[in-house]
């Protein structure tokens, strides 16, 4: 690809995060009563385990983007997006773009950010990095500031940075917010692997932020604002040959926010908290077929206090089936799931007061193409046998470039 396309790319992502810069919206509602809240985005509209796998690898190595679409309500589409670009300048220097974007009912914010910046080699295999995530609102601008390692096909790696989020809040907020707690926290890329086995790790450890406010009318009868957003996901790799390999995964999701306002009326105080289990078997029972068979648990705690009251629990067991027919460039995807839920709110407000235990289950067909330079794309087709009418269509796209 030419140094004008990936300008252009550059250019677009950064249009990208402006025109987003506002759209992030806060509901006490994430799909608590949805059956198939998680089934539909960490099971049916997952990325292939093996592209996760061939991404985590060169992930520092190449330009990659990773785009998934997928429909989770009639009104809604569910977006997962990431775009690394690593350009290098000369032997030394390295530009670095890194985009993200997640929006789906159970994050309580949408997920945005565009890292920019570049990368410096110290000595042999070490680098340093510095990168600025921009808004269009001066005082969300955040920093990342770390160092790497890599192996000598930039396979392996290992990198930290000190993130520090909305650090010109004091100087550019229009309410004259005063920061009380800095949100520093730890951020990390970490892959370490060989032919038996990978270990793959990627999060964000934040200490949150507390602002206060001491003219009221200047910020609109808010007197604090307190929040911070944890996130991780983890997978282990073991592979019993080429044919065969054994991945556990873990993903971790936390979320708080709290704001205390002139009106008592309007407090909240909210608390999310899901944790996920996955163990996935790949086997090769041919050249041409491919068995996948997955089981994931999943836990979730949230509560809200003040204007809305809540304290729920939910926990679910997702078995699910996948089988494979590859031929040439072409594959064909059957894929069976199930989830058994169950789910309990308890709260002196009717309306966040239920119970619920049941199943539900959900059938894929999915066509998926792998391109001359490994980009690969799936289109794919689900139904829910419980729901008459229903199809959901998901559009699954790694380019490498």
């Amino acid at each position: 690809m030419n140094t004008v396309y990936k300008i252009l790319i550059i250019g677009l992502l950064l249009f990208l995060v402006r025109v987003n810069a506002q759209s992030a919206l806060w509901s006490h509602d994430q799909g608590f009563k949805d059956e198939l809240l998680y089934l539909h985005v960490m099971e049916n509209y997952a990325y292939n385990p093996s592209w996760v796998y061939e991404w985590e690898k060169s992930k520092y190595k190449s330009n990659s983007a990773f785009l998934n679409f997928g429909s989770v309500e009639i009104h809604d589409l569910f977006n997962d997006i990431r775009i690394l670009i690593n350009e290098p300048l000369d032997s030394n220097w390295t530009f670095m773009a890194d985009y993200k974007k997640y929006s789906t009912h159970f994050v309580n914010q949408e997920i945005q950010q565009l890292y920019l910046g570049l990368e410096r080699r110290l000595y042999s295999n070490f680098k340093v990095f510095m990168q600025f995530n921009p808004a269009f609102n001066k005082e969300f601008i955040d920093v990342r500031i770390g160092g790497a390692w890599y192996n000598s096909d930039q396979t392996n790696y290992i990198r930290f940075a000190l993130q520090a989020d909305q650090f010109v809040y004091d100087e550019k907020n229009d309410f004259k917010g005063i920061t009380e707690q800095q949100p520093y926290g730890l951020n990390w890329n970490v892959r370490l692997g060989n032919k038996k086995w990978s270990l793959y790790s990627e999060g964000l450890q934040s200490a949150g932020f507390i602002w206060n406010y001491p003219d009221s009318c200047r910020s609109l009868g808010l007197k604090s604002h307190q929040g911070s957003t944890n996130r991780s996901v983890n997978r282990l790799y073991y592979f019993f040959s080429d044919d065969a390999f054994l991945r556990f995964e873990t993903t971790y999701y936390e979320f708080h926010e709290k704001k205390i306002y002139t009106t008592s009326a309007y407090d909240y105080n909210v608390h999310n908290r899901i944790v996920s289990l996955q163990l996935l078997y790949s086997y090769y029972l041919s050249s041409s077929w491919r068995l996948r068979i997955s089981g994931r648990y999943l836990a979730q705690k949230a509560s809200s206090s003040g204007m809305e009251t809540y304290q729920y629990d939910r926990n679910e067991i997702m078995p699910s089936f996948w089988i494979d027919y590859q031929s040439g460039r072409h594959n064909i995807e059957l894929a069976v799931m199930e989830s058994f839920y169950e789910w309990d709110s308890k709260s002196v407000q009717a309306e966040n007061d239920y119970f619920k235990q049941n199943n539900i289950e959900k059938v894929k067909l999915g066509w998926s193409y792998q391109f001359k330079n490994d980009s690969r794309l799936q289109l794919s087709l689900s139904h829910v046998f419980s729901i008459s009418g229903f199809g959901g269509f998901n559009v699954n796209y790694l380019l490498v470039f």
